[in-house]
C-alpha cells in the first residue's frame, strides 16, 4: 500500500545535488531562466492564479528527485 503524501509535492523543489543527483536534463540551461537559474532543469513561472512555477521543455530521459 503506497504511503499517503500530506500535502502537495511541488515538482520545482526537486532534491539537490545537482546533474545525474537531483536530475537528469538533457541540456545545461535552464530553458525557462526561473526559480533556480543556475540548474539545468527548465523552470518557469506560471501564467495561472498560483504565481508558481513549473517544469518545461522536457525530453525523454530526463528526470527529477
Amino acid at each position: 500500500t503506497p504511503a499517503a503524501v500530506p500535502g502537495t509535492i511541488e515538482a520545482e523543489d526537486y532534491d539537490l545535488g545537482g546533474q545525474d543527483v537531483a536530475y537528469n536534463d538533457a541540456d545545461a540551461n535552464n530553458n525557462g531562466g526561473a526559480y533556480r537559474p543556475v540548474e539545468g532543469v527548465d523552470l518557469e513561472a506560471t501564467t495561472d492564479a498560483g504565481f508558481g512555477f513549473n517544469v518545461g521543455w522536457t525530453v525523454p530521459g530526463e528526470w527529477i528527485e
